[in-house]
């Protein structure tokens, strides 16, 4: 509770060396307790009706970095004693470091059984008396150890006893004596002054994340930042306020030196392309605030969905062992993963039907990514000589895009895999020209053999380089690929117990051959056109195909784009579509019309 890393250093001034006294009558708390020791949390209610803190759950933890002084007193002690103790703090330590800000006094009554009324009859009479008293039924605020138990040792010692917590939350010295309780005023005071219960300075706000000013933020991206003060953070004063209309919802974790916070907007997602601007307000004990202005710029909309990798075992690899896990990185950098909506489906050879084993994996958040590792443990083993098929979905958190995908492997015996292809299946815009093709051909039960490994592509065989690898071989062959043009590189090896393992990936280069217009009709310079003619064209790409949505057509300077009808020549061929525009009225006779 107390660990973590400092964020500040403040010098104490008496270098004093653990102090253990051996005789219960001197020093009770000693038993429990040694100087250095980090203070022991607990929280109370507050009794003390003219307290402002009064009815209110009281955490020692929540004033870390303040100096804390605690009163412990017990039924068993000489209530005179403890009175005219009260009476002299409320008119000493308490009048004059009540307003210091780094200071907090406490009295911890440790009445099994009595009434509030009996403990407050204790209070001195006088207005000022406004500290807060902890009411302990159960004797248990310090809690008990195999060394002893300190309210016992207070009943038995009948010893009044007052600790000082420092700024690090540590003992720092306590006071236990019944011939000088007289004098605890004058001991506490000189220690609270020896830590300087001064503060003028507010809290600090630092290490924000993402940093102040930075754009194309992830739409799910949490606000993450520490409050930091010396003397303790007040996080009841916590607000976050948003200068553009978002709800903020802040959570916040005690850290060392003040607190961690994480704030992100109610629903979980900022809006697409907003310019965000926060106000941070916060105030220490002592009521000097902070006030810090932060800002941030989230990503355009995104029409893009999430993002599959990484995953194991590799698509087509074969060999793999029967007590594999599965796993893959999903992710979204945009819009972000829900991670409700993660669906893994897995269907072996032998199965009639796919089963869904989402509850059964493992979610981990990526650092790199806006996403998670998932992995998955079959509890039996998968049968010797079967595919595997892994089916994943999953939707944007912030978005409407959704991902389906799909990677197959086979257990066992079977021949090399062809992994870490490259191109990659499936890409598109890979460049024109000489190009270096590669892949890695392995076999982790049996071993590759080097010479049986043959590649092509586009049906041409190739020479191909090797280099050795862990279970196999890096293999790579250079090759001049032309503009717009679909390939298909295939490879085939067999492993070092004779089984043949085989694979076929593709991939598009990039399209530098602009679409051009073809058949119009009317034809370019035509005349004598019928005043009510239609006005059809069609558009071409020998490369990856038309763009339906950059199509526009203008009539004289008029933009008429949203009339005109668009179509594919051929239902799921983008390469040639069809447009007609039909005008809503005749043109002019002997108007010169320019499309």
């Amino acid at each position: 509770m107390f660990g973590g890393v400092s964020m500040f250093t403040r010098s104490i001034g008496c270098g004093v060396a653990p102090l253990v006294l051996a005789a219960l009558f001197l020093s009770p708390f000693s038993v429990v307790a040694q100087q250095g020791d980090p203070a022991k949390d607990f929280t109370l209610e507050d009794i003390n009706s003219i307290s402002p803190t009064n009815g209110q759950q009281i955490t020692l933890s929540d004033y870390q970095g303040a100096i804390l002084v605690l009163l412990f007193f017990t039924p068993e002690q000489d209530q005179a004693q403890q009175r005219d103790i009260l009476t002299s703090l409320t008119n000493g330590l308490w009048a004059t470091y009540k307003s210091a800000g780094c200071f907090r006094f406490f009295a911890i009554a440790g009445f099994a059984g009595e009434s509030r009324d009996a403990i407050l009859g204790m209070r001195p009479n006088l207005p000022n008396a406004d500290f807060p008293i902890l009411y302990d039924p159960n004797k248990d605020a310090w809690g008990k150890s195999v060394t002893g138990d300190l309210y016992r040792n207070l009943e038995q010692s009948k010893v009044p006893l007052a600790v000082v917590i420092d700024h690090d939350f540590k003992i720092y010295k306590w006071k236990a004596s019944v011939a000088d309780y007289k004098n605890y005023n004058s001991y506490l005071v000189t220690w609270v002054e020896e830590l300087d219960p001064t503060d003028t300075e507010a809290p600090t706000v630092e290490n924000f994340s993402p940093p102040d000013a930075s754009t194309n933020v992830a739409l799910c991206t949490a606000i993450e930042f520490d409050i930091l003060d010396n003397c303790g953070v007040d996080v009841s004063s916590l607000a976050v306020t948003s200068l553009t209309g978002s709800n903020v919802d802040i959570t916040y974790e005690r850290i060392q030196g003040g607190y961690h916070v994480v704030a992100s907007d109610l629903d979980g997602c900022w809006d697409s392309g907003a310019n965000l601007s926060f106000t941070i307000r916060c105030s220490d004990y002592a009521g000097n605030e902070t006030q810090q202005a932060y800002r941030f710029s989230t990503v355009a909309a995104d029409t893009t969905a999430p993002v599959m990798d990484n995953i194991y075992p590799a698509d087509g690899q074969t060999g793999v062992d029967k007590d594999a896990p599965v796993s893959f990185d999903i992710y979204d950098d945009e819009s972000c993963v829900d991670e409700t909506s993660v669906r893994i489906y897995i269907q072996q050879q032998s199965d009639t039907a796919e089963q869904e084993v989402t509850r059964s994996a493992t979610f981990d958040p990526l650092e790199d990514h806006e996403g998670f590792h998932v992995t998955y443990n079959r509890p039996t083993s998968y049968n010797m000589d079967e595919w595997v098929n892994v089916r994943v979905t999953a939707q944007q958190q912030c978005g409407m895009q959704s991902f389906e995908g799909e990677f197959r492997f086979t257990i066992g015996r079977g021949g090399p895999s062809f992994i870490n292809k490259d191109p990659q299946d499936g890409a598109t815009n890979v460049p024109s020209g000489q190009y270096t093709i590669s892949v890695d051909v392995v076999d982790a039960l049996y071993g590759v053999d080097p010479g049986s490994i043959q590649m092509s592509i586009n049906g041409e065989n190739r020479i191909v380089s090797k280099s050795s690898i862990d279970n196999g071989y890096h293999v790579w062959f250079n090759y001049g690929l032309a503009d717009s043009k679909k390939y298909t590189v295939r490879g085939k090896a067999r492993n070092m117990a004779g089984k043949t393992g085989e694979a076929s990936w593709s991939f598009t280069t990039v399209d530098n051959t602009p679409p051009v217009l073809t058949s119009r009709r009317p034809a370019n310079n035509a005349y004598n056109v019928a005043v009510d003619t239609d006005i059809f064209f069609r558009i071409y790409d020998s490369g990856v195909g038309v763009n339906q949505g950059s199509i526009s057509l203008s009539i004289d300077g008029m933009d008429v784009t949203a009339s005109l009808d668009k179509e594919q020549d051929t239902p799921g061929d983008d390469s040639l579509i069809n447009c007609t525009y039909r005008p809503s009225s005749a043109f002019t006779e002997g108007q010169i019309v320019t499309l």
